[in-house]
């Protein structure tokens, strides 16, 4: 009930900075028991209005993306296959994939593509691959380790499409997991290198029956001997 309250309050907000607290709420509010609330025809148009808001409105109060992502980091973690189907048939994609690139918004598109992934296999995932393939050089562990992550979700549920779209973005990957340091005690280096060779292993294990560029399964045979 608090969650329908809270979201039926936004519709008379004209100042976004008081939709501050809205996420602020919207994040503490979230759980496994209430997640099902934002998705009522009702509540999710509202809230897609909100997600629309806060990435437009980001560029000029920086803090928004922080909030926003605070908030759909703890959502996408907690929804199911209903909801997936929910936010594949709305403006969010397009509204997420539209904001500025960073690690932060990168970072939800990954959370959110990893449930796509496992519950909406057959759907057209480009809007998301075409973002987070375009690999910065100033990606950080923490990043690191949830591509990693979602990648190898990605090449267990759509190994094909991986393979024929984004080879070369793998072979990117791969070489910058390959430059870490196997004997370093960091533990988000530990975790990034154990992810790497999870996908290096996978794309060995499908080279068996696909083919597969040389120079991507020469790193992938590289990365395990490490």
């Amino acid at each position: 009930a608090l969650v329908n309250d809270i979201l039926s309050k936004y519709n008379y907000l004209t100042d976004p900075v008081q939709f501050q607290g809205i996420l602020h709420l919207l994040k503490a509010l979230t759980n496994f028991d209430t997640v099902g609330t934002l998705f009522t025809d009702k509540n999710f148009k509202v809230l897609e209005f909100l997600i629309e808001a806060t990435v437009r409105n980001s560029k000029y109060y920086t803090n928004f993306n922080v909030l926003l992502t605070g908030f759909l980091k703890k959502l996408f973690v907690l929804v199911n296959q209903r909801h997936v189907e929910k936010i594949l048939n709305s403006g969010v994609p397009e509204i997420l994939t539209s904001s500025d690139p960073s690690n932060e918004s990168n970072l939800i598109i990954l959370l959110l593509l990893n449930k796509v992934a496992i519950y909406k296999s057959d759907s057209n995932i480009d809007i998301f691959c075409n973002r987070i393939f375009k690999f910065s050089n100033d990606i950080q562990a923490a990043y690191l380790f949830e591509l990693t992550k979602t990648i190898g979700v990605l090449l267990q549920h759509r190994s094909s499409y991986v393979l024929e779209n984004y080879s070369s973005s793998l072979i990117t990957l791969l070489t910058t997991i390959d430059s870490i340091d196997a004997s370093s005690n960091d533990n988000a280096a530990k975790a990034v290198l154990n992810n790497g060779r999870y996908i290096s292993g996978t794309l060995l294990n499908l080279s068996k029956e696909n083919d597969i560029d040389p120079e991507l399964k020469a790193l992938s045979e590289k990365l395990l001997r490490k």
